[in-house]
């Protein structure tokens, strides 16, 4: 049996042509297919936060052409931001405009269990009734850094698939960095190995720093695709330098979910100079001791920075209940803080940092 391959394509997000003849690779026809891109926040096109809007329109135009009934949608982590507007403050919703699409609101969809195995120690894990109602799935990730996993990229987008109410459990009950990773690639194989599946990742324009929202975006100019998330994934850390350990990626080969593949195209491993998370190198560190409860305080903590608009988004989101608005900003609650860092994923204005500072609580 052939290896598998990923497709590499040197492209911009005005080149349509090739936009499209990377999803011409989508091997589905008159199928019901949910296209799930990275609609992380409300965040325009130029801020890198979620898949681009001219990625997510050639993708879905393809789709339609082939005689597909094509649904869009997420569940986000900034609660309790509607979809509507997700869609319009991407760009995701005006690209869309005029084609023929319907809308998958994960939060408002039953919930279904879905049986893992793997290495996160859990047996099931709560997903969006959605999948349940398509036959196959597109996944339109974004390359960005993340300060709890590393990388953002197709593994980690299925966790989009799971409604905020579960999302917000799994982080409170895997405190460790290296079981909440290794509950992505449970959840990940769990799922292409139930709904046909395919990913194009967009790496066009990327997110360097303390991703997936409050980094910094920096030019990539490439798009990736392919049958296997894990493949996909890897390629695209492979053109990190120094080596990106990614835990994901590392446990995706330690089950052998990886495989042997081939990259076709202008791919070429080690040459993007990747400003990682502050946090990560000590989060590796932590996911890598043994289940101990004191392992977070290894990390560094989380700070609510003075630009903070009491707007509650950080205090509704957190896992632990451990945020509260105190005079004339948000404070964290150090004795409950797991620093999973969604606060710093869902504030809409950036005003969640990471503190230099070591072994803090």
């Amino acid at each position: 049996m052939a290896p598998s391959k990923v497709h590499v394509f040197k492209a911009g997000y005005e080149e349509v042509s090739v936009l499209k003849k990377c999803a011409e690779l989508v091997p589905f026809k008159n199928r019901k297919v949910w296209v799930k891109p990275n609609l992380l926040g409300p965040d325009p096109p130029e801020t890198a936060t979620c898949t681009h809007p001219s990625l997510v329109r050639a993708t879905v135009e393809v789709l339609l052409d082939r005689g597909c009934e094509v649904w869009v949608g997420d569940s986000p982590a900034t609660y309790p931001t509607p979809l509507k507007v997700l869609l319009d403050k991407s760009g995701i919703g005006p690209a869309l405009k005029g084609l023929d699409v319907r809308w998958m609101e994960v939060d408002k969809l039953p919930p279904v269990r879905l049986p893992l195995k793997g290495l996160s120690g859990l047996k099931e894990v709560v997903v969006s009734e959605g999948l349940t109602r398509v036959d196959a799935l597109v996944n339109l990730p974004k390359f960005k850094t993340h300060q709890l996993t590393g990388f953002t990229g197709a593994v980690k987008n299925f966790y989009g698939l799971v409604p905020r109410k579960a999302k917000k459990e799994y982080h409170a009950r895997l405190t460790n960095p290296a079981r909440f990773s290794a509950l992505m690639v449970d959840l990940a194989s769990s799922i292409t190995e139930r709904v046909p599946s395919f990913h194009l990742m967009d790496a066009i324009t990327g997110m360097e720093g303390d991703g997936p929202k409050g980094g910094t975006p920096v030019e990539i100019g490439f798009l990736l695709c392919g049958a296997n998330p894990f493949q996909v994934d890897h390629s695209a850390i492979s053109i990190v330098t120094p080596d990106f350990k990614v835990r994901t990626d590392i446990l995706a080969k330690k089950l052998g979910l990886m495989g042997a593949y081939e990259t076709e195209g202008p791919l070429k491993q080690g040459w993007l100079n990747l400003k990682l998370p502050k946090a990560y190198k000590l989060v590796r560190l932590a996911g890598a001791l043994p289940r101990l409860p004191g392992v977070t305080r290894l990390i560094a903590a989380p700070e609510i920075l003075d630009t903070c608009t009491r707007c509650g988004t950080c205090v509704r989101n957190c896992p632990v209940d451990a945020i509260t608005i105190k005079g004339h900003k948000a404070h964290i609650d150090r004795s409950k803080c797991i620093k999973c860092f969604t606060c710093a994923e869902v504030c809409p204005v950036n005003a969640v940092k990471v503190q230099k500072r070591l072994f803090n609580r």
